[in-house]
């Protein structure tokens, strides 16, 4: 996987045990077999800025219906990052559980990566992980 990937995973394990579909962004190259990745949600509500772009204390990215691939007004979920092991997102592409969808252009990626490095929920860890 590499960055800017979308991902459709059906069926996605929260970690409250709970599971629904789900678009995630690949935010970096694997390194020490992991990968960041940021879901995405496309139900608006009052905590989600209608504003395109980066909203960091608010820890989302939106992107406005059909401004990218996206069809619909999409917040990228920068608050709440996973942490994956890439031979996991690789098993469950390969063996048919996920699907890539798309792949993001370089700038919109920059932007995404460079906004969550402006949110609280950016540790060090992250900052390693995406080099």
């Amino acid at each position: 996987m590499i960055p800017g990937e979308v991902i459709f995973w059906s069926k996605y394990s929260f970690q409250d045990g709970s599971d629904a579909d789900k678009l995630l962004v690949v935010a970096n190259n694997q390194r020490n077999n992991q990968h960041v990745v940021f879901k995405t949600t496309s139900q608006p509500n009052k905590h989600r800025p209608n504003k395109e772009g980066c909203h960091p204390k608010e820890g989302y990215y939106h992107l406005p219906a059909s401004k990218s691939w996206f069809k619909r007004d999409t917040w990228i979920v920068l608050n709440d990052p996973q942490i994956l092991a890439a031979t996991e997102l690789d098993r469950a592409v390969n063996g048919g559980r996920a699907k890539l969808m798309t792949q993001l252009n370089d700038e919109l990626v920059r932007a995404i990566i460079n906004c969550f490095r402006k949110t609280d929920d950016c540790s060090s860890i992250h900052v390693w992980l995406m080099g």
